[in-house]
């Protein structure tokens, strides 16, 4: 109201100006530049917060850069030697396992944790010194797990929330920051697993509505759910599609979910299991066509294929 009012009262002086001959085009002028700078201003402020928020958005960090970083602190005080060369290190080594992976994240405006098919991670053991003790979490995994957090802290990324029931084997501490989610075991997680995993923010979107499809058909499906590492792939069978993706709980526990598609048809939920399916359980032709050539466990318990 006030920005109208004040162009009124310009209006009125600059009209009986006018009237009597002083400034016969002012009118005109006045207004005309007022609205070029008017919309200059307006688009100079538009311009800066878009720019604002794609900066918000796009990662000023990249998930490898944060691993790397933990990996590069690591070699500084260990020998690092590779896991799958060997998982029994001595004293002063470290055995790790680097792989490209994301941590399981919730996107807002979905009720499940997700990842995507990138990010980094690194997995690593320590030396054991007393190996026939299953108390957990050992000396060793708590000052690893510490190194972690303090390497996110150094990056720049804060401390969010920690998921997971407390005290148990999946309790962890989510870090968040320059357009990453990192996550590591908290310090009292009972369990030997070490893990530093990070990925972009961003890309976890894309993962979470081609999953959302699946999330609505399988049952029991909450907010503490993990749905993750989809898989879908064509039948030999013309028209039909398969998918499976890991089901777990934030709190522990895990199967695969099995599903399928006939065409343009809605994904239909088969089941969840832990271990290859009884030949038996493909029991309808939808199910026989969309799973075919798939292993399955015969009724004398050898492995045959779906037919």
């Amino acid at each position: 109201m006030k920005n109208n009012e004040k162009g009124f009262g310009v209006i009125e002086i600059l009209l009986v100006v006018a009237a009597i001959g002083l400034l016969g085009g002012v009118v005109w002028t006045f207004f005309n530049n007022q609205k070029s700078a008017t919309n200059s201003t307006s688009l100079q402020h538009k311009t800066t917060e878009t720019k604002n928020e794609q900066q918000a958005k796009t990662p000023t960090l990249q998930p490898e850069d944060v691993i790397g970083k933990i990996k590069s602190d690591w070699a500084s005080k260990y020998t690092l030697i590779n896991t799958e060369d060997n998982n029994h290190p001595k004293t002063g080594e470290l055995s790790i396992w680097l792989h490209n992976e994301s941590p399981n994240y919730k996107v807002g405006g979905y009720d499940f944790y997700t990842n995507y098919d990138g990010g980094s991670t690194i997995a690593v053991m320590p030396y054991d010194p007393n190996p026939t003790s299953y108390t957990v979490p050992k000396t060793a995994d708590m000052a690893l797990r510490a190194d972690i957090a303090s390497a996110y802290q150094d990056l720049g990324l804060s401390k969010a929330k920690s998921i997971g029931e407390k005290g148990s084997s999946m309790e962890t501490d989510v870090y968040v920051g320059k357009g990453l989610v990192c996550t590591v075991e908290t310090s009292t997680a009972a369990t030997s697993n070490n893990t530093a995993s990070c990925g972009i923010v961003e890309s976890y979107n894309a993962a979470a509505e081609q999953t959302r499809p699946f999330a609505e058909v399988i049952p029991g499906v909450d907010s503490s759910t993990i749905l993750a590492n989809l898989k879908i792939s064509d039948s030999p069978v013309s028209s039909y599609q398969k998918a499976s993706l890991t089901m777990g709980s934030v709190n522990g526990g895990g199967s695969v979910a099995l599903l399928y598609k006939k065409g343009s048809g809605s994904w239909t939920y088969f089941r969840n299991t832990q271990e290859q399916v009884q030949c038996s359980a493909y029991n309808t032709v939808d199910l026989r066509n969309a799973f075919k050539g798939e292993p399955c466990y015969g009724a004398d318990g050898q492995e045959v294929t779906v037919q």
